[in-house]
């Protein structure tokens, strides 16, 4: 994985089907992305104080240990999220399909899809399970 600007006009960017990246200069004040070795965008990041927001997964992850993993030959999400210090809420559906999964007493939770490098939420009942694919949703740990 590796940091990366985009060269867009940010209205457009929803209709680039693969903008330009540049490489990162050590400016935390533009749009960076983290991108895998094919230049594919796994998600925005942002800086904040010691913590680097991944914002696509909802990772908080602390600076120094986020870059320490960027270094890594090969590293992934997966180690992002490993190392992840917090997960955090993005929209109101998911904090819904959160507080629905506790007042229930359902398990619910997040993995990991290497193949897909997504994390995926997951609500269980003893009847079947049901996985729902907007991204990261809670720390099944701290949900509240």
């Amino acid at each position: 994985m590796k940091l990366c600007i985009v060269r867009h006009h940010f209205f457009l960017w929803f209709l680039i089907d693969k903008p330009e990246l540049l490489p990162f200069e050590g400016n935390w004040n533009t749009l960076i992305v983290l991108a895998n070795e094919s230049g594919r965008i796994l998600s925005d990041i942002t800086k904040h104080g010691n913590i680097i927001h991944v914002e696509k997964y909802g990772l908080e992850i602390d600076f120094k240990t986020f870059m320490n993993i960027l270094n890594v030959p090969n590293s992934s999400i997966a180690d992002l999220v490993n190392h992840s210090q917090n997960l955090i809420l993005h929209s109101d559906d998911e904090y819904s399909v959160a507080k629905f999964a506790k007042t229930h007493n359902l398990v619910y939770g997040y993995v990991f899809n290497p193949t897909t490098n997504n994390l995926f939420y997951y609500v269980v009942n003893r009847t079947y399970p049901f996985q729902f694919d907007r991204g990261v949703f809670i720390d099944p740990n701290n949900p509240f």
